[in-house]
């Protein structure tokens, strides 16, 4: 396999293990509603919600955002080519010519991973 082709790979285990595990946790919780468990609702007056689940749901929605927001840093982990535009465009240091050289090498990456290889 190419160098592309397993960063290629790593970044997408990366990304869909980052995903199963929050939508494990908030599959998990939609079980505990649909059974309408008693660990959700308050001990003393059933339309209140227990702290368990007050808790637990806020911190899927947190693991959720730093899910998505810690994307970028797997897709720069795992490409450099990602990561050096994304480097140069936040340091305000890209210009034009260095756009276009990243462009280029991205378009001949591209290109060479569509080629038929002997690695077999």
């Amino acid at each position: 396999m190419s160098k592309s082709v397993k960063n290629a790979v790593v970044t997408t285990l990366a990304i869909v293990t980052s995903y199963l595990v929050c939508n494990s946790l908030h599959m998990f919780l939609t079980v505990l509603e649909r059974t309408d468990s008693p660990i959700l609702k308050h001990y003393a007056d059933e339309t209140l919600a227990s702290t368990f689940y007050t808790i637990f749901a806020d911190l899927i929605n947190a693991l959720y955002m730093i899910s998505s927001a810690s994307r970028i840093v797997i897709y720069c982990k795992c490409n450099p080519v990602i990561y050096a535009y994304v480097l140069s465009m936040l340091t305000g240091v890209i210009s034009r010519r260095t756009s276009l050289k990243i462009r280029e090498r991205i378009i001949q990456r591209t290109k060479s991973m569509f080629e038929p290889t002997n690695d077999l």
